[in-house]
């Protein structure tokens, strides 16, 4: 049997990370900050996501861009 596939968004702003999960219809919010990351990060690998979609404006994201990408997280921006 296949698994579900598991979608991930996330909105940056320059406070906090809003992420919604798909299929699950669970909605979080946490810091954008390193350990609201760290957290996030942790979170995503227990999950195994097909995908995460990251939108921001403006220079939020690199953080967390930076973080998905040391932890091989499938990303778009």
């Amino acid at each position: 049997m296949t698994p579900p596939q598991i979608f991930v968004g996330i909105d940056v702003a320059k406070r906090q990370l809003d992420i919604a999960t798909r299929p699950r219809d669970d909605v979080r919010t946490t810091a954008n900050d390193e350990a609201g990351i760290k957290d996030l990060i942790k979170r995503l690998q227990g999950l195994r996501p097909t995908l995460i979609v990251v939108e921001a404006m403006g220079g939020y994201k690199l953080s967390l861009g930076l973080a998905l990408a040391a932890a091989h997280c499938p990303v778009s921006y």
